[in-house]
């Protein structure tokens, strides 16, 4: 049993005797493990690994060293005047960053082509290994699958990485390293949840997979930090994933990490993540039967639905569909087949026309879409504050546009909310220094006094009619683009 050294300063941060490294019952290898009682809530860790770079969609956005992102953060970033490929926010960060990048730079600007975001992660891992050889052995005891990965896989990869590292021709090390990235990276987020780039820590990989998580990771910068999402007791181990998502996109994922899932959350009927219901009632159906127990309408066979949740978790992943006509019409069959906007793939897709819509500068039918998180939540507040924080955003800019004072103050109650909500889900750091500069703007333009809130739950009653009809016009296949919010 080991206990692993944490980054940070006090207050929100938790001293490094909340959890221990210990061998896991769940998988054959190691697990994070509480030392003691956590409440739900609490910060279990904060770290800031090693290996942590910029996505290919995100490097020229994106700081190389501390990943500040120039669109969250308005910043303007400076350009490598070496390999011309990275940049960095500031001096202090590129500096601090060329321990590392000194070995890269000549690779990257002789290179016959931009280096793929896997290709630059491996290459930081070796840069890594020749200033920290401790860290590169922590990584190196990480179960890679090897054996279970296909060649032609490393055969696109393992070429590239040979050229780029000068002097290292240790060809079955390389090929290690990068079947333990594939199998224990993870994807970085802002702290508004886009995907910015990967992460390959030895800590991080200690966290086992679980469909009934105890804490989640929330991302900052280069800072991760997990919190738990329920109380754990001492001994516990801690696990994380993905709940937002359906049995099928959880062990899809898991799959990845070549691990079959067999948790009660994948084999319950009573998840709430996989319940269908009758189109009739509408309530909760046996899985096991067709006909409602209720109402006793005949639905569609459990495995025509099975197909249909197939079919557009596809489409809902893809993250790329800017057609709003097949995104409506995945949503009638869903919802005309039992599905409820609780049930995925329905909240991704809905989560997929608002960004369609806001990208179209339709900004009340992306408003309506986002209002669906607020009113199911289901997921955890880490998860739903993020979004809530987007909508309030959204609204702020209608209301300046269309000089709604109205909106403004329904902006200014879900910013009440939210703020606690975020201090609760996220503790301090960049989300809560965001809410507060908005919630301070916002005051002062409504000319309130300091510390007054408003109640967003008078406006609720508005929201759920604004949803109720946006449901009803998909179901009747109508023209959802005509409903507008107002107050």
């Amino acid at each position: 049993m080991g206990l692993a050294r944490i980054a940070g300063d006090s207050g929100d941060h938790p001293p490094h005797s909340m959890f221990a490294v210990k061998n896991s019952s769940s998988c054959n290898g190691r697990g994070l493990f509480a030392s003691g009682c956590i409440l739900r809530g609490s910060a279990v860790f904060f770290h800031r690994p090693k290996c942590s770079i910029p996505d290919d969609n995100s490097i020229s956005s994106t700081c190389y060293s501390c990943l500040a992102s120039s669109i969250c953060h308005q910043q303007i970033l400076s350009v490598c005047a070496g390999c011309r490929l990275v940049r960095y926010c500031s001096s202090n960060c590129q500096k601090s960053d060329w321990r590392y990048h000194r070995y890269e730079c000549k690779s990257f600007k002789n290179a016959q082509r931009a280096p793929t975001c896997m290709v630059r992660a491996l290459v930081r891992i070796l840069a890594i290994r020749r200033t920290d050889e401790s860290w590169f052995a922590q990584i190196s005891v990480l179960l890679s699958h090897s054996h279970e990965i296909t060649h032609h896989d490393a055969v696109n990869v393992i070429p590239q990485l040979a050229a780029l590292v000068s002097g290292e021709r240790n060809i079955t090390l390389l090929q290690e390293t990068y079947c333990r990235f594939l199998t224990n990276s993870i994807q970085v987020t802002t702290f508004m949840g886009d995907a910015i780039g990967v992460c390959f820590d030895p800590l991080i990989s200690l966290i086992n997979h679980s469909c009934n998580p105890n804490i989640i990771l929330n991302h900052d910068g280069k800072s991760i930090i997990a919190r738990s999402l329920t109380d754990i007791a001492p001994d516990d181990e801690m696990p994380y994933i993905d709940i937002t998502q359906s049995t099928l996109v959880r062990q899809m994922d898991l799959q990845r990490y070549y691990f079959d899932c067999q948790c009660l959350g994948c084999n319950s009927p009573e998840d709430h993540r996989d319940k269908f219901y009758c189109t009739n009632c509408p309530r909760p159906r046996d899985p096991s039967s067709s006909r409602c127990q209720t109402c006793h309408f005949d639905n569609p066979a459990l495995d025509s639905l099975r197909l249909v949740e197939q079919k557009y978790t596809k489409l809902a992943e893809s993250h790329h569909s800017q057609n709003t006509i097949k995104l409506y019409a995945a949503l009638q069959e869903l919802y005309k087949s039992g599905f409820v906007s609780t049930r995925q793939p329905v909240p991704s897709i809905h989560h997929l026309l608002f960004l369609t819509h806001l990208n179209r500068s339709e900004f009340h039918s992306a408003l309506i879409h986002s209002f669906i998180p607020l009113l199911y939540e289901i997921f955890p507040r880490q998860v739903t504050t993020v979004r809530l924080y987007t909508t309030i955003k959204l609204l702020l800019h209608i209301a300046a546009e269309e000089q709604d004072a109205n909106i403004l103050q329904f902006a200014y109650s879900l910013l009440c909310e939210c703020v606690k909500r975020a201090q609760e889900s996220h503790g301090t750091g960049t989300l809560v220094t965001q809410i507060q500069y908005t919630i301070e703007e916002t005051r002062i333009h409504l000319a309130l006094r300091k510390d007054e809130e408003i109640d967003f739950q008078r406006y609720m009653p508005v929201v759920k009619d604004i949803v109720s009809q946006l449901l009803q016009a998909i179901k009747q296949e109508k023209n959802t683009c005509l409903l507008k919010f107002s107050l």
